[in-house]
């Protein structure tokens, strides 16, 4: 729908789509910090199936248990973790519940004008939850010499296959769990 097609709702909507994709993009870090992670304690060089197998072993599980996952194979401080996790409350929110919960608000001008703020409040928490989370990766693209570029060519190409078929799903495989 083009942005006229949405009238009054048209800036709401710009809106929930740049907090929408806050909220994956925090996701796919988190996936991208587990491959990493995985593969430092293996030892093993990244490869597009290791890649592909976290996307695939991880994609029925929720955005908190990735992150459970992470906190125990990679270093978050007390606040960073507080960070994270309050940013995946508000992703969930923002997902799950935000409309239930504020559509109301969408049918004035000034209740709209506030949905925006709520939003991207919203959006701006997980932006900075992602900014940590990334930086994390940061330091694993530098250890394996990998480019931004790299992974970008991989997602196009995973995008292009098509989505995998999911192993397993609701549980991560075993060696994503802890090895305590």
């Amino acid at each position: 729908m083009s942005e006229s097609a949405y009238g009054e709702l048209g800036p709401v909507m710009e809106a929930y789509g740049a907090g929408c994709y806050a909220a994956q993009s925090l996701e796919s870090s988190l996936r991208l910090l587990l491959v990493f992670t995985k593969l430092a304690r293996s030892g093993d060089q990244p490869s597009p199936e290791a890649f592909e197998n976290v996307e695939s072993e991880t994609s029925w599980i929720s955005l908190m248990q990735l992150f459970k996952k992470a906190k125990k194979k990679a270093y978050f401080s007390n606040h960073d973790y507080r960070t994270v996790k309050s940013a995946i409350v508000a992703r969930n929110q923002l997902i799950h519940k935000y409309w239930r919960r504020n559509v109301t608000k969408t049918l004035t001008p000034e209740g709209r004008a506030l949905a925006v703020d709520d939003i991207d409040q919203l959006k701006r928490q997980i932006i900075t939850a992602d900014q940590i989370i990334l930086s994390l990766v940061d330091r694993y693209l530098k250890e394996y010499g990998i480019s931004t570029e790299a992974l970008q060519k991989k997602a196009e190409e995973m995008y292009d296959a098509g989505s995998e078929s999911h192993r397993n799903p609701g549980r991560l495989p075993d060696d994503l769990d802890d090895e305590d």
